[in-house]
């Protein structure tokens, strides 16, 4: 009702939302379409960015809701809200001799070449496993967005490690890493104390209400 209200006023605007590099939109998609069905002509505005730009929409306004796996700023007006928590998978060309297998332990990676997912926010974190378990992944490439990524991935050029929620084309099979030990958290961040339109207020609350399982 108040969303509908605010709609009849012309005081909605557009719903902007800041994610990291390493966020796939189709997580929003089901509860953007649910209110693109009662209000369409509502517009949405995406900012993408690291985990500091995506610090710094919120700060200054650009973005009323924020989503990441980790914002490291210290700053007392950020509202953190937890969605949910993901493990990372490796994902091969289904080509690939691996993508026959479920479950890969290390021991199957030290062969292969690692891409490096430098724009994600546990990036270093994935690596730092991986290190511990004798990969040697300085040796890796490094890649600079998720298109890259699954571009690589599908023309053979190595293998990587990619959270749950990462969408992938059926040119590409996942499989679990036996060992791993790499697990995010993806977060709903806000403002604590600035006045948000009606549709970020609604959006806010579906996400925080959704059933991630």
């Amino acid at each position: 009702r108040e969303l509908a209200s605010s709609f009849k006023s012309g005081a909605v605007g557009a719903l902007r939302v800041a994610l990291t590099h390493s966020v796939d939109l189709s997580l929003l998609i089901p509860h953007l379409d649910q209110i693109k069905r009662l209000f369409n002509r509502l517009e949405f505005r995406f900012l993408r960015g690291n985990a500091r730009e995506v610090a710094e929409f919120l700060k200054k306004g650009e973005a009323e809701l924020g989503i990441a796996a980790e914002i490291s700023e210290e700053w007392d007006r950020l509202d953190t809200w937890p969605l949910f928590t993901e493990n990372f998978q490796l994902v091969v060309n289904k080509n690939h001799p691996l993508a026959t297998r479920d479950t890969i332990d290390f021991n199957d990676l030290r062969a292969e070449q690692l891409l490096s997912r430098n724009y994600c926010e546990h990036g270093a974190r994935v690596n730092n496993s991986l290190r511990e378990h004798g990969l040697d992944v300085d040796r890796s490439h490094e890649i600079a967005s998720e298109r890259d990524l699954i571009e690589l991935l599908e023309a053979d050029i190595g293998v990587a490690l990619v959270p749950d929620t990462a969408s992938i084309p059926p040119t590409l099979k996942r499989a679990s890493v036996e060992g791993l030990d790499a697990r995010r958290t993806v977060n709903l961040y806000g403002v604590a104390g600035r006045e948000r339109t009606a549709v970020a207020s609604a959006v806010m609350r579906m996400l925080r209400g959704a059933d991630w399982q």
